[in-house]
């Protein structure tokens, strides 16, 4: 089976990642020391991100990979070089692998063609007055309901 084309990558990582982004890795956090460590452990890499081309990413993300290539992580992550990131969550937070499309950005031209403009990251801040705005609405429901059901109580005929 042969290499597959960068437009045929990026597509399909169109199709299957949940983030794909353009960031500056900002930290790399190795996993704690234990009495046996595993090649699977996780690395965490924080990036501050610069364009997106899909998914909800705010201005910084973390990112995890295995901590070795024997199990499919990505080991040569440098701080201060900008790198295109596809990433999946499923229920954890977001992965990526060396099958994925994360490289060096200078690395990345016909991708970069392919993937286009993008568009900026999420402001943080929206983000949290959106979490707000959120909490805001079920305490407002939960008043409402709590409301009915004491007018329900005390609207009731008396025997």
């Amino acid at each position: 089976m042969g290499t597959i084309s960068a437009e045929e990558q990026v597509k399909g990582e169109l199709d299957r990642k949940t983030a794909i982004f353009e960031g500056t890795v900002l930290e790399i956090k190795q996993p704690s020391q234990k009495t046996i460590m595993s090649t699977a452990d996780k690395v965490r890499v924080t990036f501050e991100v610069s364009r997106v081309w899909k998914g909800e990413v705010g201005q910084q993300a973390e990112v995890y990979t295995a901590m070795s290539s024997a199990s499919c992580g990505i080991e040569n992550f440098e701080v201060g070089t900008k790198y295109i990131v596809s990433a999946y969550k499923d229920s954890k937070p977001l992965e990526t692998n060396i099958c994925d499309l994360t490289k060096p950005l200078a690395n990345a031209r016909a991708e970069l063609a392919i993937l286009g403009d993008g568009y900026a990251p999420m402001d943080q801040a929206s983000n949290e007055s959106g979490n707000l705005m959120v909490i805001t609405l079920i305490v407002t429901i939960t008043a409402i309901i709590i409301g009915l059901f004491v007018w329900m109580i005390v609207k009731r005929p008396r025997v």
